[in-house]
């Protein structure tokens, strides 16, 4: 047994030893794919991060030392996220079955095969690791990796990784701002997951490289972009370095030998077939059967002619000739076409393409730009201009966007050096100058200058500057490129807003149009209510105007701008808007409201630009009796003094635009009854008692109260008109035993009485209790005396005592002073006593 063990291991050192002379650049997943995992390698977004990910035999089908690894980076700032420690290991698990700490594979059971940090890119890329510690693979068991985050703080978005799906639970991760996990007895995890990070594994080499591949530009490529960087992929057995072959001939001509994968050849000829060969070399020597690629240059894309005219309806982007850059964001222009973009566009300002700038998605600061090919604006007696069509949702989103598109020119294809701002574009209606009318596809034209003898590039650039991070989705189509005689009169003025046929427009709004090209001096602002008696408001050299006193409401204006410059003046076309029209809204008390509080004030809807108001009130339809259009600074309105009970009021508002009025519709409202409602005692309550004070509820408004009580209906003997302050009012006196009162509240507002209903209630009955003798009582003492309950409210009482029913010999209407009476002498043996008590 003992040697045929022996025989066994010695066969399987010599498969792994076969194995590592077969080096190999091992790739897991799908290279081409746009799918992104923010979970594996690490999740960037936590200040802490632990993963496990188990990549099986089949994907890696091969053995040897792994040196390397490379991790797939696509997108996101990767901030605070450098310090990995790296394991790998043997498993035979092909997955993660649930969240709990035992389900990890233990650290013990791995090799720590790299701790440090980490470059991670900051452009899409491969990310390399060089282990400092190779790993030995077996290629029979699955492979575990294990990536350990330490560093504290945490990326502001999240970074994302290419990756594919392995179709089971293979990833497990934790992540935490609180918890570093320790690899050697880590926490539950914070979820599993079937879609792992793509992975390079390279292997130790001791072979030659193999033939480079995928050259770009791709081989045979036509219209290639002639300041393209030449690039290549090693192959499966990387080289260490390459011989690099270049030229207009076949076979080109050797430039030299390289480390890197690109090439800068600089700008190449254009319409020029070129031809280029990669010979990868390493210490074991160079690769054979090495092809010869070949690509042509686009044609010269040098805008000499004009008008110029780029519409973004070809499907290649950037044009031919343009140059797209993103300075910072994960976004740049985008072409799109129709309709769902956000903000949503119905159709594009010409043809089926524009292009976009998703400043939604991006935060504050983002920027890109795109230039265009070279201008040939050389000539000196030539002004040029561009124009272009701009839309931006300026309200939706962001509606405090300062998101904006500027355009710089430049001597180079970039902003680098010092290029020239030459306008902005903003369509921020918060900021100045203030954008009007609704949003849409507007054109701006903006002077160049005059040629100077050499090219130029147009650079448009997009930044994204709204404070809360995210901003407008912004719009550019139909950029045009515009030469004009410095000596011709100038076209017509273009873009007006308010827009032509334009309703609802402010009563104070700021005029605004664009230059429609060639030079202009200045313009004529005319402006009025008939077409035919424009009056000259302005001569100018801008292109906006603030009407400075209201128009009136719901009225047609026209206006026209004539641009001129020293050679002539071009009448403008005759442009109308509507002003907005108005109607007064009510706000309290509500039309037709009833209850409504005496001390209530009249309020109505501001109306917008309104120089002030007029209101009318009465105690009928059209009579204004209270007050008659009485001048009104703000929307409401107070009478001064209470409204009476019980009463309607009619009221209506005029709204005042200069000499201008618009008269609302009438409204009414009713005042509370002023009735008073009892409180305590309830009507015909019983049982009162003697000490029962009067009270009612308070009537919103009232001024005072008058109380009338009476020992009958009507009558006023205990009080009458009696002022109170308060709903309340206490009898000086008792309230007499088994007795019923009546009583009623006038309710005051000024001079106003609002007579309430009679009310009324009985007071308790007298009772004695239980006196001393009992009555019927026998075996009395004859020293005895006699004594009674007390009773509420009584000081004083009488005692008649007599042997016989009625009679009072013993003692007759006594006056006692307390409830209590003592005989003078003893009573007799055996004599029957009759008494009362009255007070």
């Amino acid at each position: 047994m003992r040697n045929r063990s022996h025989v066994r291991m010695l066969i399987l050192v010599t498969v792994l030893l076969v194995s590592t002379l077969h080096a190999t650049t091992v790739t897991i997943g799908d290279q081409y794919s746009s799918s992104t995992t923010t979970y594996f390698p690490i999740n960037c977004y936590y200040n802490y991060s632990y993963s496990q990910q188990i990549y099986t035999q089949t994907l890696i089908n091969n053995a040897g030392e792994i040196t390397k690894l490379r991790f797939n980076y696509s997108s996101g700032t990767a901030s605070n996220s450098s310090n990995w420690t790296i394991y790998l290991g043997h498993t035979t698990r092909s997955n993660f079955p649930a969240l709990s700490s035992s389900n990890w594979i233990a650290s013990s059971a791995m090799t720590q095969v790299f701790s440090g940090t980490v470059a991670i890119p900051g452009t899409a890329g491969w990310m390399e690791v060089e282990l400092t510690t190779p790993f030995m693979y077996n290629n029979v068991d699955n492979l575990v990796l294990a990536v350990d985050e330490n560093q504290p703080g945490y990326s502001q978005g999240y970074v994302r990784w290419q990756g594919f799906s392995s179709n089971l639970n293979a990833g497990m991760y934790h992540y935490s701002d609180t918890v570093n996990a320790n690899p050697a007895s880590p926490p539950n995890a914070t979820n599993t997951n079937a879609f792992l990070s793509e992975l390079q594994i390279v292997f130790a080499n001791t072979d030659p490289p193999d033939p480079a591949h995928t050259p770009f530009p791709a081989n045979l490529a036509a219209n290639a972009d002639a300041r393209s960087i030449l690039s290549w992929q090693a192959g499966t057995v990387e080289g260490t370095s390459y011989d690099l072959y270049f030229g207009t001939s076949s076979p080109p001509a050797l430039i030299g030998n390289q480390i890197g994968i690109t090439y800068n050849p600089g700008l190449m000829e254009y319409d020029t077939t070129y031809y280029w060969q990669v010979i990868p070399r390493n210490s074991f020597g160079e690769a054979s059967d090495c092809p010869i690629w070949s690509f042509t240059t686009w044609p010269d894309p040098t805008i000499y002619s004009f008008p110029f005219a780029e519409g973004f309806n070809n499907t290649q982007f950037p044009p031919l000739g343009w140059k797209h850059t993103i300075v910072s964001g994960n976004y740049g222009f985008q072409r799109t076409t129709g309709a769902g973009s956000s903000p949503t566009l119905s159709s594009s300002f010409e043809g089926v393409g524009r292009m976009y700038y998703p400043g939604y998605a991006l935060t504050y600061g983002a920027n890109a730009w795109l230039a265009t090919p070279e201008i040939a604006m050389q000539d000196t007696t030539k002004q040029y201009q561009i124009r272009l069509a701009f839309w931006k949702d300026s309200t939706a989103v962001a509606s405090e966007s300062l998101d904006r598109i500027e355009l710089y020119l430049n001597s180079s294809q970039n902003l680098s050096s010092s290029p020239t701002l030459i306008g902005t574009v903003h369509r921020t209606k918060s900021i100045s100058p203030v954008e009007t009318g609704p949003d849409g596809w507007y054109q701006y034209l903006f002077d160049l200058g005059r040629g100077t003898g050499e090219s130029k590039y147009l650079i448009i650039k997009a930044v994204n500057a709204t404070y809360n991070g995210f901003g407008n989705g912004m719009n550019i189509d139909m950029v045009e490129l515009l030469e004009h005689s410095a000596l011709a009169v100038p076209l017509q003025a273009v873009s007006p807003r308010p827009m032509q046929n334009a309703i609802n427009t402010s009563i104070l709004p700021t005029l605004r149009w664009e230059n429609g090209g060639g030079i202009v001096t200045g313009y004529r602002l005319y402006f009025g209510t008939s077409p035919e008696s424009l009056q000259l408001i302005s001569e100018q050299s801008g292109t906006s105007y603030s009407i400075s006193s209201n128009l009136f409401w719901n009225t047609q204006y026209y206006w026209r701008v004539d641009s001129f410059n020293a050679s002539g003046t071009t009448m403008g076309e005759l442009w109308q808007f509507t002003t907005e029209s108005v109607s007064l809204q009510i706000s309290s008390p509500a039309n037709n409201a009833t209850g409504v509080a005496l001390s209530s004030i009249l309020n109505w809807q501001d109306v917008t630009n309104a120089t002030g108001y007029l209101i009318s009130v009465g105690t009928s339809s059209n009579v204004w009796d209270i007050a008659n259009r009485v001048a009104c600074q703000d929307s409401q309105w107070s009478l001064g003094s209470n409204w009476l009970f019980a009463s309607s009021y009619f009221w209506k508002v005029v709204a005042l635009n200069g000499s201008q009025e618009i008269e609302g519709a009438i409204w009414s409202f009713s005042t509370l009854s002023g009735q008073a409602v009892v409180t305590s005692p309830n009507n015909e309550q019983t049982q009162v008692n003697l000490e029962a004070i009067l009270q009612w509820q308070a009537v919103n408004g009232a001024t005072g109260y008058l109380i009338d009580v009476g020992t009958s209906a009507g009558a006023t003997d205990i009080a009458e008109r009696v002022a109170c302050s308060e709903p309340v009012w206490d009898n000086p006196l008792p309230w007499l035993y088994s007795t019923t009162y009546y009583w009623r509240v006038y309710v005051l507002n000024g001079a106003q009485e609002i007579s309430g209903a009679h009310w009324s209630f009985s007071t308790i009955p007298l009772s004695f209790g239980t006196p001393s003798p009992a009555n019927n009582a026998t075996n009395v003492a004859i020293t005895t005396w006699f004594d009674w309950p007390d009773i509420q409210f009584v000081s004083t009482y009488k005692i008649t005592i007599g042997t016989s029913s009625g009679a009072g010999d013993v003692a007759d209407m006594e006056l006692c002073s307390s409830s209590q009476w003592t005989p003078e002498s003893n009573l007799l043996f055996g004599q029957t006593y009759y008494y009362c008590v009255c007070h």
